[in-house]
């Protein structure tokens, strides 16, 4: 699903919004995306170091996400992340898809949340809404996904023994969320109040406390290293949702590294 998802947000929202002469400015067009829960797909990610790849000793422990993973990667630096919504690469890649065949109903209270929200955090121009194009020359068109159905159960398992814990078994405690900082998702609880962005270092525990609609897309990574390693394994997801429908998902199996 990384393919299609519209998360140019992480570049966007704490970014001053250039002001030229008169009214040749330059604005950020937020638009709404909501989506039924009826996929679920996992993929594999990694952090990696900015100052370790450019030589630069000042961006050392500065951090991006990379979606791209090799067939191993360490443990401290995976992660994997799950997607929900109702389209995946294969639907857009149809030459008569249309995105706005693929939208659920718009929730007016959600989004009017994402407007206060997105109001503090953008300086400049906001305008806010339904798919539509902007009066401002230079303005910026940014997709905000959301889900509107509550998690009422997720789960973290492996297709092997990690962490001492036999395959099939939930591994939930050894699982924390992790955000990625070219991607932004927001946390709302189930009535519809929106708490912030999602935050890393948050265990599933808490996380699933406040009793939490879906996110459209979710990053996770383990708490520490598992004895097992190096070891080849598969990460499933099963997620259950308060209107009784269960996703789950399978991710391809990864070299996890010591």
């Amino acid at each position: 699903m990384r393919n299609y998802l519209f998360y140019v947000l992480g570049l966007l929202l704490f970014a001053s919004c250039s002001k030229e002469e008169v009214d040749n400015r330059e604005s950020i067009d937020f638009y709404y995306l909501p989506r039924p829960c009826e996929l679920m797909e996992i993929n594999h990610a990694c952090r990696q170091d900015m100052g370790k790849e450019t030589g630069e000793s000042d961006m050392d422990g500065v951090y991006y996400v990379n979606d791209n993973v090799e067939e191993s990667v360490k443990v401290e630096d995976y992660l994997f992340r799950v997607d929900v919504g109702n389209i995946n690469s294969e639907i857009v890649s149809d030459p008569d898809y249309s995105l706005e065949d693929y939208l659920g109903e718009h929730d007016v209270d959600m989004e009017k949340e994402l407007d206060r929200y997105l109001e503090k955090k953008v300086d400049g121009t906001l305008k806010s809404g339904r798919l539509k194009s902007s009066s401002e020359v230079y303005a910026i068109m940014a997709g905000i996904e959301y889900r509107t159905d509550e998690v009422k159960r997720l789960e973290v398992i492996s297709d092997v023994e990690l962490f001492g814990v036999v395959a099939g078994s939930s591994l939930n405690g050894y699982v924390e969320l992790f955000s990625a900082p070219q991607y932004h998702s927001f946390l709302f609880s189930h009535n519809k109040q929106l708490i912030g962005s999602i935050e890393r270092g948050w265990s599933l525990e808490k996380y699933m406390s406040v009793r939490p609609l879906a996110a459209a897309s979710l990053y996770l990574r383990f708490k520490s290293v598992p004895e097992e390693t190096p070891v080849k394994a598969k990460i499933i997801v099963e997620m259950e949702l308060a209107n009784g429908k269960v996703l789950r998902s399978e991710s391809d199996a990864v070299n996890l590294l010591p």
